[in-house]
């Protein structure tokens, strides 16, 4: 068929079309009305989720739904209305709202995924967008309307892009079509599509990802391999029950619709492709060769029937039954994929060395190896494809030998080379192969280069200046010039960079429901908390003694990450002798060798490094006591780097022991920081100005009100309610007394409810009482009242039972 023959037969059934799609008029007029900015400024969450129920994406996932418009809301209600408010009235074009609205940290919306934005755009700007989904791309398709993507597009790149090109389609429709309708060009171009989906997306071939696998996968038997057991009793399993029996699913495609967005707001392909293939992939008599982490190998197990839904499981339904072969011991070189269940692909580098044969492409002593700088501006090898070729010249634009010439006369058929980009990228992105020994072409002497893979993850040239191996190699040492050499360790340690983290597993998950359940603080004032930590990037917590300042820093951190990944977080204190040195890079002496120093990295530094190596990960420094140290001292030229605006590659500069000007540091955006500051510490100086500007503070109090958390706490550990009657009114009377006395106390001398936590299995009485109030809290007040020991008496006595 020509295009013209899909507009034909539209227009002929346009008007029982359109009389079928009747909710698209209502939907139209409650978004007309919604976003009036009145209306947006009072709109309560009750108000937005009646988003979701005129929204086609929304009520066609109920997953999706569920995440983005449920019982509560994801962020502060104000969160909502400044994030919309933007996204209609804000300044700017409304490609420019849109991508705010995507993709800016402080107005992008948890769940919000792409489907949603871009028909909400749709509804907000009809007369600029159309709805882009899996349905019109593959209209498109079939009416040949190429988008022209582009490698590294984001969701909100590729929907700017479709609407561009569908500009010569809306012209050629008002001519063939002619409008139908009273609602926006925009939604009948939408409608058109739809049908042409609807009617003849048969007749194209079928997109969907299939698995094709030599019978043999890896598969991760929970966190830390924790279902071995279960496996070695014959079963395995997986999680996502909310999806129900995956028998009723007939494609990847379906199960990505059903779970919906992350909480990032990205589709969950990985997750739906590993539900369809432990479904219908997998088949009987497979291998899977078991895995804890990425790079060990720890069993191997037969497939022996048909996936079945155990609904009576009480978690990790969906099952298959197996046969345990053996437990193996096998270390790779090569990580496994990072999805639970994963093919081994035939003859792949990682299926070589788990069975037991030779790689794909060999690491070996027989050949060279190199490091290739390549300019963006004028050789992108990010957008080479596999297999693509390029010549490189190895006399300069003055006709002369490049520095480091021997190492283009030296390089030979099958040599392989390191990819590096160079600024502004600054990352090993690619490995290249020397397709054959330096030759004459043109009157130049050329080396040609062909691309064989791609890095799972381009590595920072900080991150390669700081490898133990790394470090002291040619190209890092001076980075002036075009080919370099490098050893073998060299290069397979760059490799090793490359590869993700090990995935130990799932951390358990934590949310802010986990986080209002045990923190005492009331739930709005703990939103905002997150919320501007969001924004900021470094808060800090001060309060008097005993309020769980350094327990809530943890908590906010995990409710921040969405789980109780402790490898993403680190504690440190801070103490008068803690300096720059330790706290980011110094000088200090190697170990065996009294009168050798060599440069090592303090903590901060090296979290940094974990962060830019993991940018789509999110990592937490606590910093106690953050008032102890020396501020100024300690953070030195990272009282600039760490501003919430002064984050990223952009913001590059050389630190104190920097040993060149290319050897320069960033603080990367997905670094925060949260320090805690007790309040009632007599010999404490002023915080450092210059820090309060760069940090939000956050007073935390005594929890001891009547009826709040605490109270219901003590209540859930079976404590006696006169004891905890007394606690409460008794903590208050006292609390009010230090805080009045603001000559010598004041509020920031308050005591906390956390002395009260320490509870053991043995019942609360009145001894667990007394014994808290003279071990714990005497001597504290001692110390407030040192010059009137009659009156520590008298309040002791008020507190005791």
């Amino acid at each position: 068929m020509e295009r013209q023959d899909y507009f034909l037969a539209f227009k002929e059934k346009a008007q029982d079309w359109y009389r079928d799609a009747s909710f698209i008029k209502e939907y139209h007029n409650f978004f007309n009305e919604f976003f009036k900015i009145q209306k947006l400024k009072e709109i309560e969450w009750e108000d937005i989720q009646k988003i979701g129920d005129h929204l086609h994406s929304a009520n066609s996932l109920a997953m999706a739904k569920k995440n983005a418009f449920g019982n509560r809301p994801n962020h502060d209600i104000e969160y909502y209305r400044n994030s919309l408010i933007s996204l209609a009235h804000g300044e700017g074009t409304p490609a420019e709202r849109l991508k705010r609205f995507s993709l800016d940290p402080d107005h992008k919306i948890k769940y919000f995924g792409d489907a949603i934005i871009s028909e909400l755009a749709a509804q907000i700007f009809p007369e600029v967008f159309v709805i882009y989904n899996s349905r019109s791309k593959t209209a498109l398709s079939i009416l040949g309307v190429e988008v022209e993507r582009e490698r590294g597009d984001k969701f909100i790149d590729e929907f700017l892009k479709f609407n561009e090109a569908i500009k010569p389609l809306v012209e050629e429709y008002k001519q063939v079509v002619g409008k139908q309708t009273d609602l926006p060009i925009s939604f009948e171009i939408d409608q058109f599509l739809s049908f042409v989906y609807s009617n003849y997306s048969n007749d194209i071939e079928d997109e969907e990802e299939e698995a094709t696998t030599s019978g043999y996968w890896t598969f991760a038997p929970g966190e830390y391999a924790k279902f071995l057991e279960d496996a070695r009793k014959g079963v395995i399993h997986i999680g996502w029950d909310d999806l129900g029996d995956l028998n009723k699913y007939s494609s990847t495609k379906e199960i990505k619709e059903a779970l919906g967005p992350n909480e990032k707001g990205g589709q969950q392909k990985q997750n739906a492709i590993t539900c369809f293939d432990f479904a219908n992939t997998l088949k009987l008599n497979d291998v899977i060769y078991l895995r804890n982490g990425r790079s060990h190998i720890i069993g191997k197990v037969i497939v022996t029937s048909d996936y079945y839904f155990d609904d009576k499981r009480e978690f990790h339904k969906h099952c298959r039954n197996v046969k345990f072969v053996s437990d193996l011991d096998v270390k790779t070189k090569k990580k496994t994929a990072l999805r639970t269940l994963a093919p081994l692909e035939d003859g792949s580098q990682l299926y070589q060395e788990i069975i037991g044969e030779k790689g794909e492409f060999s690491i070996d002593d027989e050949k060279s190896y190199f490091w290739l700088n390549a300019n963006p501006k004028f050789w992108n090898i990010k957008e080479m494809k596999i297999g693509d070729s390029q010549w490189y010249t190895a006399l300069n634009e003055k006709g002369k030998k490049r520095r480091l010439y021997d190492c283009f006369e030296k390089a030979q058929k099958g040599d392989l080379v390191i990819g590096y980009s160079t600024t502004p990228d600054k990352k090993a992105v690619c490995i290249l192969e020397i397709e054959d020994s330096l030759r004459k072409e043109n009157d130049k002497d050329v080396l040609y280069f062909k691309k064989i893979q791609d890095l799972d993850r381009p590595v920072d040239f900080i991150e390669m200046q700081n490898d133990v191996v790394i470090k002291d190699s040619v190209p890092i040492s001076n980075n002036q010039g075009s080919l370099f050499p490098l050893t073998k360790n060299e290069f397979e340690a760059i490799l090793e960079l490359a590869e993700l983290d090990d995935e130990i597993g799932t951390p358990d998950p934590y949310s802010f429901e986990n986080l209002c359940e045990e923190i005492f603080l009331d739930d709005k004032f703990l939103g905002n908390l997150l919320k501007i930590f969001q924004r900021k990037k470094n808060i800090v917590l001060q309060g008097p003694p005993g309020v769980g300042k350094s327990y809530l820093a943890k908590r906010l951190a995990y409710t921040f990450m969405g789980s109780k990944d402790s490898d993403k977080v680190k504690f440190i204190q801070f103490h008068q002798s803690y300096s720059y040195e330790d706290f980011i890079q110094g000088l200090r002496p190697e170990e065996g060798k009294a009168q050798t120093f060599r440069l090592k990295n303090g903590l901060f530094y090296e979290l940094s490094l974990e962060a830019i190596k993991n940018p789509n990960e999110k990592y937490v420094l606590i910093i106690d006591e953050i008032n102890r140290g020396n501020l100024s001292k300690i953070f030195g030229e990272l009282l600039y780097l760490i501003e919430s605006d002064k984050r990223g590659e952009e913001h590059r500069i050389n630190l104190t022991y920097s040993k060149s000007k290319d050897d320069q540091f960033y603080v990367p955006e997905n670094l925060y920081i949260i320090g805690t500051m007790n309040t009632a510490d007599r010999s404490l100086a002023l915080v450092d100005y210059a820090l309060r500007r760069r940090f939000s503070f956050f007073d935390i109090f005594p929890s001891f009100e009547k009826g709040g958390k605490f109270e219901k706490w003590l209540l859930e550990k079976k404590a006696d309610k006169t004891i905890v009657d007394h606690i409460l009114s008794a903590m208050r009377e006292l609390n009010q007394s230090i805080a009045e006395n603001i000559h010598e106390l004041g509020p920031g001398f308050q005591i906390g409810h956390s002395y009260f936590q320490q509870v053991s299995k043995e019942s609360i009485d009145n001894n667990w009482l007394n014994e808290i109030v003279d071990y714990d809290i005497s001597p504290l007040l001692s110390e407030y009242f040192f010059n009137e020991p009659e009156k520590v008496e008298e309040e002791l006595k008020k507190l005791k039972k």
